[in-house]
């Protein structure tokens, strides 16, 4: 459909539902813990002060405390703050228990990142949208009494999701295409989802300082300068849905700082490697992928990096295949000075029903071994079944990624 056409056309206010649940991690454990109700807490990756805060109560926030905040920072904001490490396994539970009550309504339900989900109301219900808005908070809060959210409504995900922020903790705001020239004047560029500082910066150079004066651009400018992606932030900007289709996944990776002092032996480093061949396939496994590259890339104390890569024409999704390449990569690296960060990516994907299947099957036991260790752990948690080398390591701990839907949706696909 040609832009004129599309813009001949009136977006639908209240076709989408955003849901952003409000200190989602730190709830979790308020509601899993009673004793920590009514507390400032933060949840960090592990617990030193070299690390930052990844989450923090609304207590905490009320504070001063942020996600980014340093530890140390953190602690001096509020004395009486409860540190915690992370427990993934609690998240994913909570997580899948509230995607099992939205998926109850008449909604459309897309994962955008463990706390956050976007609704596509049925048309029919469009007109009562905040009513049905209502019935996911009391849906979530079932789920447990900690836990809330802050809901958006809009015509488009990009708005719905800026309207969550409007009325946080806990409310629900809605963002029509007649209020867009005024709400815009009250915002920054970086305040846009989407838009980085380097975003900014071609913005500014375009002669757009400001959200209202992104806003008012040409489609012409912005299409000269940004291409399709400029068409489709013109579009975006006044309540255009474009961000519903899927993408394309050109890699997947993992990579972990080593804490609290940097690797010196070759073995230690060798085994989060390994650590992280196990998690990045994975993650490869659930999107059934197959990669033809890996890579692995080291960063020493003094910031500095090295990276190297194999590639081959055998695709692979098993961790053992992960784990050798990885292996012999890192022997080709030099540790001249110690390692503070390691990390291990695939690449060069292309979906596993696609391939040809090889003549030579000696890779299959570790195929199969790869996707029943996959089932006993998606029924019964992560690291049920994992390598006797890995048991006892605090190094490359399972974590979340706050913007992996793609995995969040795929897990709870293995678990059904």
């Amino acid at each position: 459909m040609g832009i004129e056409r599309l813009l001949s056309q009136q977006p639908v206010h209240g076709r989408i539902i955003y849901i952003d649940m409000d200190s989602f991690f730190a709830s979790v454990e308020q509601q899993v813990n009673p004793d920590l109700r009514g507390k400032p807490v933060a949840i960090c990756p592990f617990l030193h002060n070299a690390t930052s805060v990844i989450a923090a109560s609304i207590e905490a926030k009320r504070l001063g405390v942020r996600t980014g905040t340093p530890v140390r920072m953190a602690k001096q904001l509020c004395p009486g703050l409860v540190l915690l490490a992370d427990t993934p396994t609690s998240y994913r539970q909570f997580h899948s228990a509230i995607m099992a009550e939205l998926a109850e309504t008449r909604c459309q339900v897309e994962v955008r990142s463990i706390d956050e989900a976007a609704l596509t109301v049925p048309y029919d219900l469009v007109p009562t949208a905040p009513k049905v808005a209502h019935e996911v908070q009391e849906r979530i809060f079932k789920v447990g009494s900690q836990l809330s959210c802050s809901v958006g409504i809009a015509s488009n995900r990009f708005l719905a999701k800026m309207a969550t922020k409007l009325h946080k903790p806990g409310g629900i705001a809605e963002l029509r295409p007649e209020d867009l020239p005024v709400y815009y004047e009250l915002l920054e560029l970086t305040d846009l989802y989407g838009i980085s500082w380097r975003m900014e910066r071609r913005l500014n150079r375009l002669g757009i300082t400001t959200p209202q004066g992104f806003y008012q651009a040409s489609h012409q400018l912005l299409e000269q300068a940004f291409g399709i992606e400029g068409t489709r932030w013109y579009l975006r900007l006044r309540g255009y849905e474009v961000d519903g289709r899927q993408t394309k996944r050109g890699m997947i990776g993992h990579q972990t700082t080593i804490t609290p002092e940097p690797a010196t032996e070759y073995d230690q480093i060798a085994l989060v490697a390994s650590q992280l061949c196990h998690r990045a396939s994975y993650r490869l496994r659930l999107a059934g992928l197959a990669a033809r590259c890996l890579s692995v890339g080291l960063r020493y104390s003094d910031r500095s990096k090295q990276y190297r890569r194999y590639y081959t024409h055998y695709p692979f999704w098993d961790a053992d295949s992960c784990v050798r390449h990885a292996s012999k990569l890192l022997k080709d690296i030099p540790l001249d000075q110690p390692v503070r960060l390691v990390d291990v990516s695939l690449s060069r994907l292309s979906p596993q029903a696609d391939l040809t299947l090889s003549l030579f099957p000696e890779k299959t036991p570790f195929k199969q071994i790869s996707s029943v260790v996959d089932q006993i752990n998606g029924r019964w948690g992560r690291g049920t079944i994992k390598p006797a080398l890995h048991l006892g390591s605090q190094q490359a701990r399972d974590r979340i990624g706050f913007g992996n839907a793609h995995q969040m949706a795929s897990e709870k696909t293995l678990q059904t």
